[in-house]
């Protein structure tokens, strides 16, 4: 089994988009209690890490958000963002929705999804 995690020039081995943040605070934060905690006990723990990195939507990102289509045209943006992140890096994704392995078995968008 191939590594599900990239190597970079700054010793990162794990990319986390931006924008899985927002979807967090979004769908599983109701109070600001709750926005808090993950922020404290997610994000910064894993904004602080040597081997993490927040990667920002950039133009490489965008780019790559211009190139899905067919079954992923009218998906979520969270997620083709998502991809496009994986995408944008040629490094394997992580993730369950079953959209984006149906998409990536046919249009090998990145090197491979694990679950």
């Amino acid at each position: 089994m191939r590594d599900a995690l990239c190597m970079t020039d700054n010793g990162v081995r794990l990319s986390v988009p931006s924008v899985v943040f927002i979807e967090i605070f979004d769908k599983w934060c109701m109070d600001d209690i709750s926005v808090r905690k993950v922020y404290r006990q997610v994000f910064r723990y894993m904004a602080e890490s040597p081997y993490v990195e927040i990667k920002s939507i950039d133009e490489e990102v965008l780019e790559a958000v211009l190139l899905i289509g067919g079954d992923l045209q009218d998906h979520e943006m969270h997620d083709k963002i998502i991809l496009a992140s994986a995408m944008a890096l040629q490094c394997p994704l992580i993730s369950s929705d079953g959209a984006l392995k149906k998409y990536n078995a046919a249009a090998h968008a990145v090197p491979e999804i694990f679950s």
